[in-house]
């Protein structure tokens, strides 16, 4: 089978090209530090294998 070569991540593996974050990290990040004191909204974009985690760090968040 010939390879398909791709032009983005031609040679992709499993590391990844870029930092990663821990679920405790995102957990642990201090949000309000970045929220407008009048209010603002607040996005979390996750994927469905990580919905369950994607909920404790809303409610870590208190959001």
């Amino acid at each position: 089978m010939k390879k398909i070569v791709r032009k983005v991540r031609p040679n992709q593996r499993i590391e990844l090209d870029y930092p990663t974050m821990s679920i405790q990290e995102i957990k642990d990040l201090s949000v309000y530090k970045w929220a407008d004191p009048q209010g603002c909204h607040i996005y979390l974009w996750t994927t469905h294998k990580y919905l369950p985690n994607a909920f404790r760090i809303l409610e870590a968040w208190e959001a």
